[in-house]
């Protein structure tokens, strides 16, 4: 999962991730394992709820826009989450409510034409989905 920053690209300069001021909600897709586990379905790691989950966070240009491949990616809008766990032909697909903790940075951009953003931190809070 990419996320494309979009926005005039100038051929010297990467944007600077945003600080949280404060805990922002959003959504991510899991596959749920039948222990409870919950796993990330594009990298298949491993993520326990209330436990925050760190990653690196890289943009960099190509030649219409601006990518984030490293980081972990949510979606801003549920009814988008809830739209891509049911796009997998798997069962067993959930969304999580999460939050990117104040501090933490991110970018905003979108996944295909989903607003979505990409974060160094994500605590996974609930399951609030199952797709069927």
């Amino acid at each position: 999962m990419c996320l494309d920053i979009l926005k005039p690209v100038y051929p010297d300069k990467i944007s600077e991730p945003k600080i949280a001021k404060k805990d922002i909600v959003c959504y991510k897709v899991f596959r749920l394992f039948s222990e409870g586990r919950i796993e990330s379905p594009y990298q298949n790691v491993d993520y326990e709820l209330k436990k925050k989950k760190k990653s690196n966070l890289v943009c960099y240009m190509n030649p219409v826009t601006q990518s984030v491949n490293i980081g972990i990616h949510s979606f801003i809008h549920l009814d988008d989450a809830i739209d891509e766990s049911n796009d997998w032909s798997t069962h067993g697909m959930v969304v999580v409510k999460c939050v990117i903790p104040k501090g933490a940075k991110y970018y905003t951009g979108v996944f295909g034409l989903n607003p979505c953003r990409a974060s160094s931190e994500l605590i996974p809070i609930e399951i609030i989905h199952h797709n069927q």
